[in-house]
């Protein structure tokens, strides 16, 4: 059920609407000869304008002569010609021209304006493709009087497109020259004057200059400051140091046991020299020896007490760290006041170059100012000037016109004149094929039956289950019979929850071909596939209940109190209610749960159960619960007779009331494409 349109759908949808389709084509190919016939030939004469762009350009372009415009430029400029060519003085002016209508009188007014809107209607004005050129053409029965009017034309419009480039600003732009020449020199007066007064060369210069001494000047001012504070700290350091500071300091201390004219170690030394010297001369027995031992003895004696008598000296001097501090401190007392008087003058000097800063800065604002409006009054005097220069080379370049518009093929017309019947016969045809796709889509839309399976499988989103063609659709007869069997086998074969498919109903808006139907695949399964068939015929017609009378029953099925006659029909093993029977089933005051108990045993019974019922009466309740009672619910289409809107309220009244589809039958096909064509598909 793919619900996107094949070549063959297509096909099908114009073989079917042929006629719609031929009567449409038929209609635009007479109004296509019709228009042939009755269109008129005429001679074209036409005129090519060259267009120099540049020329155009050149007044505004004055500062940069060579520059070429722009393709925007370029186009507006083609654009304002067009304009200009088809623009109604220019119409009017070449209509007079040439004679057409009178040039005075009322009347003359009106036919002025006919024949104006008939002039525009037959003139063409277009732009060559990637070009400057202008094609001028115009449409006239008289060869001679189209070139005339095309000549003409140009010469209108070469007279209108000098006196609409012609700029008459040049006075008010001279007048506005000399006005911001004045305003130029009085600027240019005030600039000296702030200068002067300020005594500034370079203002940039003497700013930064200002600046940087301004800089400086502070930087000397903190290292002084910074300088002096550090004097004062050593200043009071060195007082501090000099009042803790004696004013004499020891020089050096002696002590001695020797003492002032001592000859006692002399002596004594003396002595031990006589005597080594008497030794060698004398005995040691000698007395002198013993007077000189005695003597050295007593000179011994005298020495060891001259030695335990000790004497000591100290020596004091004038301390020098005295002498350094206050040397120091008179050095950095004469520091500070150099500092000090530095401080003032730099002072002096700071404001003197804070002053001289903030005037140039006063000088660079006015400056500033004078300079922006100077300039301001530059770009409009340039601008000025180059305008009017602009101003008069355009007005030049007019009053030359063909230095701007070049006639690049004169007017002329080909000496055979043309027609549009060809034209009118192609557009007829067009006209012919659009009607016929438009007629065939309508018709399509506001057809409401199947004119093939995919049109009732995207209508119904159910699978066609079989295809029955025209000459086989009546059941009644062997090629139809013939035709059911691939359907009764699928039925056969099919199974719901594992269990086969035992109870059929056949659904469908005709009766005749319900009943036709449901006939054949109960034959079907009787005769071919030899099963115990039931055919229940619910419906109040009884198309298949009226051959066979009660005398015939031969079986009955309970329903509630009663029991429902069966007999078996003249084929073998297909069994049929007998007449009358079918009131018991169409009691309104059987439940659901004897019907179903109905059905159970009929399935008990027999092998295979076909259902009619009556589903033009689908709105009554009584119909609606039988499509519950089979295993599965089979429709049946009709190609170009059963109509849409009914099968598919009939699909969903049997949705609705609990029942099971399993697809649809189509039956009577028609095969609109011929064989040979099909055979391709």
């Amino acid at each position: 059920m793919n619900g996107a349109l094949s070549l063959r759908d297509i096909l099908v949808q114009a073989f079917y609407n042929r006629w719609i389709i031929a009567t449409c084509l038929l209609f635009g190919l007479f109004v296509g000869l019709l228009g042939a016939v009755l269109s008129p030939s005429y001679f074209t004469a036409e005129s090519l304008l060259l267009i120099r762009t540049d020329a155009g350009m050149a007044p505004q372009s004055i500062a940069a002569p060579g520059e070429a415009p722009s393709a925007d430029a370029v186009k507006r400029i083609l654009e304002s010609d067009i304009r200009i060519l088809q623009s109604e003085p220019v119409l009017r002016a070449t209509i007079e021209r040439l004679g057409i209508v009178p040039a005075t009188g009322e009347e003359s007014g009106r036919r002025t304006v006919r024949a104006v809107e008939e002039f525009r209607r037959k003139l063409h004005v277009t732009v060559q493709p990637d070009t400057n050129i202008i094609r001028i053409a115009y449409e006239n029965r008289d060869r001679a009087t189209a070139i005339r009017a095309v000549a003409m034309l140009v010469q209108v419009y070469g007279d209108q497109r000098s006196g609409a480039y012609l700029n008459k600003a040049g006075q008010a732009q001279e007048r506005e020259i000399r006005r911001y020449a004045d305003d130029l020199r009085s600027i240019e007066t005030q600039i000296q004057d702030v200068r002067a007064h300020a005594d500034v060369l370079d203002i940039r210069q003497d700013i930064e200059l200002a600046s940087n001494r301004l800089d400086g000047l502070g930087l000397r001012a903190s290292q002084s400051r910074e300088r002096l504070s550090a004097v004062e700290a050593e200043l009071a350091a060195a007082a501090g140091e000099l009042s803790r500071t004696p004013a004499q300091v020891l020089d050096s201390r002696e002590s001695t046991n020797a003492r002032a004219n001592d000859e006692a170690r002399n002596t004594l030394l003396r002595l031990k020299l006589d005597r080594q010297h008497l030794l060698e001369q004398y005995t040691p027995e000698w007395p002198g020896l013993r007077e000189l031992d005695r003597r050295i003895a007593a000179a011994e004696e005298q020495l060891t007490a001259n030695g335990e008598a000790r004497s000591m000296s100290e020596r004091f001097v004038r301390n020098p760290i005295v002498d350094q501090l206050r040397g120091r401190m008179a050095a950095l007392r004469m520091e500070r006041q150099a500092l000090l008087r530095q401080l003032a003058d730099l002072d002096r000097q700071m404001r003197e170059a804070g002053g001289k800063a903030g005037q140039l800065r006063t000088a660079d604002q006015e400056l500033r100012d004078l300079q922006r409006t100077r300039d301001v009054i530059e770009n409009i005097y340039r601008q000025l000037s180059l305008s009017q220069a602009g101003t008069k080379l355009q007005n030049d370049t007019v009053d030359d016109s063909s230095s701007s518009v070049r006639i690049v093929q004169p007017a002329t017309a080909p000496t055979r004149p043309s027609s549009q019947a060809i034209t009118f016969l192609i557009a007829g045809i067009l006209l012919g094929i659009v009607g016929a796709v438009i007629a065939s889509g309508v018709a399509t839309l506001i057809r409401q039956v199947f004119i093939t399976p995919r049109e009732a499988e995207r209508a119904l989103r159910l699978p066609a289950l079989a295809d029955v063609p025209r000459d086989q659709s009546n059941f009644r007869k062997e090629a139809g019979r013939a035709a059911v069997q691939p359907l009764t086998s699928y039925l056969m074969d099919g199974m719901i929850d594992d269990r086969p498919l035992k109870i059929v109903r056949i659904a469908g808006t005709d009766p005749d071909e319900r009943s036709g139907l449901a006939l054949a695949i109960a034959r079907c399964m009787a005769g071919h596939h030899r099963q115990g068939t039931l055919l229940l015929d619910l419906s109040r017609e009884g198309h298949l209940r009226q051959p066979l009378s009660e005398e015939r029953a031969t079986g009955h099925i309970p329903l509630g109190g009663t029991d429902v006659p069966l007999a078996e029909s003249e084929i073998e093993l297909l069994w049929m209610i007998v007449e009358g029977g079918q009131a018991a089933l169409r009691d309104s005051r059987i439940g659901l749960a004897d019907l179903r108990s109905f059905m159970d045993h009929a399935r008990a019974v027999f092998d295979r159960i076909v259902i009619i019922g009556d589903d033009d009466d689908r709105g009554q309740y009584l119909t609606r619960r039988n499509y519950r009672l089979a295993d599965a619910n089979l429709l049946i289409v009709r190609a170009e007779r059963t109509r849409a809107p009914a099968i598919q309220q009939l699909r969903d009244t049997i949705l609705a009331a609990g029942g099971d589809l399993l697809g649809f039958v189509y039956t009577g096909r028609k095969y609109h494409i011929p064989g040979r064509i099909y055979r391709w598909l």
